[in-house]
């Protein structure tokens, strides 16, 4: 058995595992789960232990099928997790709490006031109009969809006006509530600080059958003006004129997240994976004028700044319930149940300056243990099933031609290849779900129609994760759906 450990998880268990921000009753399971969890303890004729599981250095095969549109070829690291044993348990959903809030508050915005968000600080303004001027004089593209260069002289003029009113920032001084107030169905908490000479934003927000949601940024690192972390896999080669580096280390990023989140007081919690990251005010694909070559959008111009994004998840029993770019926000319109359970999703951004943002969405419950050891099913077995349900995934490929009137071609390339923790959910419950080991294949999917290509929703060389198999009893997963 071989066995891969990532830098995320080396740096964290170097420290030790530690849970965070309280918890609440265990969840309760279906008879279906039941029925896998017996499966997961006994295990089935071929079924064995992590600790005897045959898995190969890599992945690796070409398969075609739906008459030539779907064709996959793999080449994958296997990543297996840094245990001998894969646990099953349960974990629930949970909405923030005060408690939640005033750690936040006093960890990331240091203790300091939280006033109110109001308006737009002269500061603010006057940045606003130096990149209107800076697009009149052809230095940066055009950005904004109301925004063209016969109107640019009317929306310097106005911005002009409006920076010379516009109140300096120690004006805005109403002290903003550190408590949850209510705001339509939501319960939330919303203000900005001076952190260290610099602007921090807060928002925590508490919505039944929706999802909860923390985001607490530095000024021109969030959304008050449009700027995300976005991966450097996002920037085409032919739009940069000097190679992008980042402006920290991956080791000195994690040791500084590590440190935050055992600030903010979380345990059993690991970095499970690591984006390089950059920071631009806005996507340049948005740019309201289309007409420009494509070597006018010289992003080197136009980014400010480059890190990493860590994207942390929590453990059970020491193995990571495995990090899922995809949100798990789908529902079938046939299902009953309202509202949607969304992944748990905690990350944090780091430059060479420090912490720039902290993002929490759909906060859980700490895991709940109910078996140390669960058998899973031989990887040869796991590698034939992904074979044949990676056709049968995209089988509607073949509607989709017919309804189209053209020929489309699914290009999967397989990258790596994972085995992690899964919170699967019941289709008739959106409040507890059941901890199980899964296999995830992650890859890029990379359409081709008659003659031209487009890399979709994707983007060029974005990974995502193109089938999970459930490692106990094969079968396979939504990931959207969470079952």
């Amino acid at each position: 058995m071989r066995k891969t450990i990532s830098l995320a998880l080396a740096g964290v268990f170097a420290l030790g595992l530690i849970t965070g921000f309280g918890s609440e009753a265990g969840a309760a399971i279906t008879k279906e789960q039941e029925q896998l969890l017996q499966i997961a303890k006994e295990g089935r004729e071929d079924s064995v232990s992590l600790h005897d599981l045959d898995v190969p250095a890599r992945f690796s095969g070409d398969w075609e099928g739906a008459e030539g549109c779907v064709i996959v070829h793999a080449d994958a690291e296997i990543e297996l997790p840094w245990t001998d044993r894969l646990p099953a348990g349960t974990i629930a959903r949970r909405n923030f709490t005060q408690d939640d809030a005033d750690t936040l508050m006093q960890v990331l915005l240091k203790g300091n006031t939280l006033y109110e968000e109001s308006g737009m600080t002269k500061r603010q303004v006057q940045d606003r109009l130096e990149r209107y001027q800076a697009m009149q004089q052809g230095e940066i593209p055009l950005e904004g969809d109301s925004v063209t260069y016969e109107n640019l002289p009317e929306v310097i003029e106005r911005w002009t006006e409006y920076a010379r009113t516009a109140p300096e920032d120690g004006a805005f001084r109403n002290p903003a509530s550190t408590i949850f107030t209510r705001n339509n169905n939501a319960e939330e908490i919303r203000g900005r600080a001076d952190v260290d000479g610099k602007i921090m934003h807060l928002f925590v927000s508490t919505f039944n059958a929706f999802w909860d949601h923390v985001s607490v940024y530095e000024e021109n690192y969030g959304d008050s003006n449009g700027t995300w972390a976005q991966p450097v896999s996002l920037i085409p080669d032919d739009v940069l004129s000097e190679p992008l580096t980042i402006s920290i280390s991956v080791e000195d990023a994690l040791r500084q997240g590590n440190a935050l989140v055992s600030e903010l007081g979380f345990q059993q919690i690991v970095c499970d994976e690591i984006d390089p990251v950059y920071f631009i005010a806005r996507d340049p694909h948005t740019y309201s004028d289309d007409t420009l070559p494509p070597e006018y959008y010289d992003w080197t111009k136009l980014i400010i700044d480059t890190g990493y994004e860590l994207h942390y998840v929590r453990c059970l029993n020491g193995s990571p319930i495995g990090y899922t770019p995809v949100p798990g926000t789908a529902r079938p319109e046939d299902e009953s149940v309202p509202g949607t359970w969304m992944y748990e999703y905690i990350t944090l951004d780091i430059t060479k300056d420090g912490f720039k943002c902290f993002q929490w969405f759909s906060p859980h419950t700490e895991p709940e243990l109910l078996l140390e050891d669960a058998q899973l099913l031989p990887f040869d077995r796991i590698a034939e099933l992904f074979s044949k349900m990676i056709m049968v995934k995209n089988n509607d490929v073949l509607y989709v031609n017919e309804r189209n009137g053209f020929t489309t071609i699914r290009n999967y390339q397989i990258n790596k290849v994972k085995l992690t923790l899964m919170r699967i959910r019941s289709k008739e419950n959106i409040e507890e779900g059941l901890l199980v080991p899964v296999w995830d294949f992650w890859g890029t999917e990379h359409y081709e129609y008659d003659g031209w290509d487009n890399y979709g929703f994707t983007g060029d060389n974005v990974e995502r994760i193109v089938l999970t198999i459930n490692a106990v009893d094969g079968r396979v997963i939504d990931r959207e759906l969470g079952y």
